[in-house]
């Protein structure tokens, strides 16, 4: 009895197309494996420069509060200053009304 050779079924019958489909299919993966890892470094560098622009804009914005603070407070001062100045320049008017006027009733 003689024996038949069957391929088997999961072999191709040509290996030189397998071949050829087994490096296109390498040097597929190798391209998109690359141009992900281009995005990925891309992706990192923009989210570090925003980390690093958001630290920036924060210290500026704890800057300019510490700057507002001083001038207001500087304000404040002066407003209170210029308060007291009305207050006394009024005080200083009624005296001098009450002044005028006891002149006037002294002079009848």
């Amino acid at each position: 009895m003689a024996q038949v050779y069957e391929e088997p079924k999961n072999f191709p019958a040509r290996p030189d197309k397998t071949i050829d489909w087994l490096g296109k299919s390498r040097d597929d993966w190798k391209s998109k494996t690359r141009a992900t890892k281009a995005e990925l470094k891309v992706a990192k560098q923009a989210q570090k420069r925003a980390r690093q622009s958001r630290q920036e804009w924060k210290e500026e914005y704890r800057k300019l509060q510490r700057q507002l603070a001083a001038v207001m407070a500087e304000k404040d001062e002066e407003n209170l200053n210029l308060k007291t100045k009305v207050q006394e320049l009024e005080r200083e008017n009624e005296d001098l009304k009450k002044k005028y006027l006891l002149r006037l009733m002294t002079k009848k």
